[in-house]
């Protein structure tokens, strides 16, 4: 069984989860619902949505079925290259940011940089298994 890594930025109503390449079908669709266009109770089962060959990353914005709380799933290879780290860490902040009404940023949106890099970091200490 694979493990599925969670993160809690305590300040927003999300959390973010990770996983390697090698995780089933069957165990994220056991913890979570994916969530399309603000559907709820889509199965990943029925998407067939995970890494394809060639993919370096992805991320699902899903509903954690035993916490009753949305956010992002992120899975990635041991070998992702940084620039998607990266990648998928803005994802992870545009969803969020949308999702919590905060959609005009400026130049100077530090609260929003600041949560993308954290995600970055979570992202990041996963791939290098330091958590």
């Amino acid at each position: 069984m694979s493990k599925i890594y969670e993160f809690d930025p305590i300040i927003f109503p999300t959390k973010v989860w990770v996983a390697l390449d090698g995780i089933t079908i069957d165990e994220i669709d056991n913890a979570f619902e994916a969530i399309y266009d603000d559907n709820i109770g889509m199965s990943f089962k029925e998407n067939n949505t995970l890494l394809d060959v060639g993919v370096d990353a992805k991320t699902f914005i899903v509903g954690n079925k035993a916490q009753n709380i949305k956010g992002c799933l992120v899975l990635i290879r041991k070998d992702t290259q940084l620039k998607s780290l990266s990648h998928e860490a803005s994802h992870c902040a545009d969803w969020l940011f949308e999702d919590i009404g905060e959609t005009e940023r400026s130049y100077n949106s530090e609260c929003y940089a600041y949560y993308q890099s954290w995600v970055f970091d979570c992202l990041y200490k996963v791939q290098k298994g330091k958590k």
